[in-house]
């Protein structure tokens, strides 16, 4: 969902429900580490210093680490190293997802790809750099590939600790039969980032089987990590019948996800954004299906919890002392 900085009702959580997913993410083998995929303050994008410091204190009760999701040559001077900065203030660990968008087939674009590339893993402790975010769902995909693989190998001979990756959206790659071919072409990829929303295939958590991501093994032997993640908390989208949420049903998915996950080769599993991407209500007119992901935070657009916080907040507690 997250291509640019941009993409960069109640806090109420019953004791029952808090107390039984807490049991339930003790019990389990072992939770990858969690954190969220975008920086999303309080009223955002109108978002004040408070709801700055406010968001600083909440990204750090939800996550390790923090995803940072732009284009490689976004506008601006130091929008890139100053959004690493902020993960890094937050005291979370960057996962960085380089859009590449004309770079395939242009050497002068690759050659600035490569020096702004050598200047960021050299000058900033990341720990993940995906290049391309979604690529499958991207028309120039065959010719992204390549690019792909080249800059794996390229980022590697620096000697940084730094890890490439690139992201495949899940739901999509399900149906498609090139996505062995697809993994198939970047051997040097250190592992696999995937953006999943099962919402687009299920109208209730309850649908979603255990055995949903087992998929990836008849793909790639290599770990994965689940760089989005989410489920929408407003019950119905008009115009999309099928997409179903509420904020119980987020929690659920986050059961769903503690119970999956363990045991998996996954590096880290990152939720959509700590607060919504706008302001909404039931009765909203749906005009863009945008609008179904302005829902998927773990906090209203106005900073209020939802379930999903305390949910989201035990499983990255649960991922910590694993």
């Amino acid at each position: 969902m997250f291509r640019t900085l941009r993409r960069s009702v109640s806090s109420r959580f019953s004791v029952s429900l808090a107390a039984a997913l807490v049991v339930m993410l003790t019990a389990a083998c072992k939770e990858p580490p969690a954190g969220t995929a975008g920086i999303s303050p309080a009223h955002w994008p109108n978002a004040q210093a408070a709801d700055w410091t406010t968001y600083r204190q909440q990204q750090g009760e939800v996550g390790s680490q923090l995803g940072v999701h732009v284009a490689w040559n976004t506008s601006g001077d130091g929008v890139i190293p100053n959004c690493i900065l902020a993960a890094l203030a937050n005291g979370a660990r960057p996962v960085v997802v380089l859009g590449l968008k004309d770079v395939a087939g242009n050497p002068d674009k690759l050659a600035a790809l490569e020096g702004m590339v050598r200047q960021l893993v050299t000058s900033y402790p990341i720990d993940f750099l995906a290049f391309g975010n979604e690529i499958n769902n991207d028309p120039a995909v065959d010719s992204m590939l390549p690019v792909i693989e080249h800059m794996a190998q390229f980022t590697k001979a620096l000697g940084t600790p730094t890890q490439v990756f690139t992201v495949f959206q899940y739901e999509s790659m399900l149906t498609n039969p090139k996505a062995a071919s697809y993994l198939a072409q970047v051997p040097s990829l250190a592992f696999v980032g995937f953006t999943s929303y099962p919402f687009l295939k299920y109208s209730a958590t309850s649908q979603m089987p255990t055995t949903y991501y087992d998929t990836i093994a008849k793909w790639t032997a290599k770990a994965w990590a689940l760089t989005e993640v989410g489920w929408p908390s407003r019950q119905s989208f008009p115009g999309y019948p099928t997409i179903k949420g509420s904020e119980a049903e987020q929690v659920n998915f986050i059961s769903k996800v503690a119970n999956i996950l363990p045991n998996k080769p996954v590096v880290f599993v990152n939720w959509f954004t700590v607060c919504d991407l706008a302001e909404w209500k039931e009765t909203d007119p749906v005009s863009n299906f945008n609008q179904v992901f302005y829902t998927i935070g773990l906090r209203r657009n106005s900073g209020t919890a939802k379930q999903a916080y305390e949910a989201w907040r035990q499983f990255y507690v649960a991922s910590k002392s694993a």
